[in-house]
């Protein structure tokens, strides 16, 4: 893994990782060899963090290390001079929920709660929808769907061929995550509770964990014939049995 720090300004740019000083190995958008640029935006000066690593498929990134490091890049200046530290606090909690709830590539791969597996692929970018391909029926995990394709994997074919065609290791229904009838996820950024209309919202409660956690201010989320009402700054997640 490689690693570099920058004091960039705000301004647009664009960039792209190369290899030995050459363009004649370089990784753009998605990892992908030769790909186009990848574009930033900055509204505001920022120190970034860009790291390449040449074990991971999805190729470079960057990380925003603002001096405000409580709060969401655009907003930096004002929540520095702004709302007290636990509302600060707050307000980054929601900001990493966003990527935490929507699997985010960065925190998880999509699919990764009905254990999917893309059959061993080190690297599915273009490896198309039958080795991408979720079930999110759950009623089956797609592993042992067949070899990965050649060109990044045919060196491993001789160990994968075993673990590809035995079936014990094929998860089946009961081992994926479907103990819930419905989820809902509500985000509510803003300092005042905020209500949102729900079919039968009578059903859901909030999640265990956050019945049971440490946060005060969530378990004040309530539940009405037709809708939930979410305290500010916070991120609730419900559930139906």
């Amino acid at each position: 893994m490689y690693a570099a720090d920058f004091d960039v300004p705000a301004g647009s740019y664009e960039f792209k990782v190369t290899i030995n000083g050459s363009w004649d190995e370089n990784y753009g958008q998605g990892g992908a060899p030769g790909g186009a640029n990848i574009p930033l935006v900055l509204e505001g000066d920022a120190e970034l963090r860009f790291i390449y690593d040449p074990t991971n498929d999805r190729g470079p990134h960057r990380r925003h290390r603002h001096r405000c490091r409580g709060g969401l890049q655009r907003f930096a200046r004002r929540l520095c001079a702004g709302p007290e530290r636990d509302e600060r606090v707050r307000m980054n909690t929601v900001s990493l929920a966003t990527t935490a709830f929507a699997q985010s590539p960065s925190f998880w791969h999509a699919g990764a709660d009905l254990l999917r597996s893309k059959s061993l692929d080190r690297n599915s970018y273009n490896s198309g929808d039958w080795f991408n391909r979720i079930d999110w029926g759950y009623d089956s995990s797609t592993f042992g769907s067949g070899l990965p394709p050649r060109q990044d994997n045919e060196g491993k074919w001789g160990y994968m061929r075993p673990l590809l065609a035995d079936p014990a290791l094929k998860p089946g229904h009961d081992d994926l995550d479907s103990r819930w009838e419905r989820v809902v996820v509500v985000f509510n950024a803003t300092p005042d509770a905020q209500a949102v209309d729900i079919d039968d919202a009578a059903a859901f409660e909030l999640h265990p964990v956050q019945a049971s956690g440490s946060d005060d201010v969530i378990k004040h989320t309530e539940v009405s014939a037709s809708s939930v009402t979410v305290p500010g700054r916070t991120v609730a997640v419900l559930v139906q049995d």
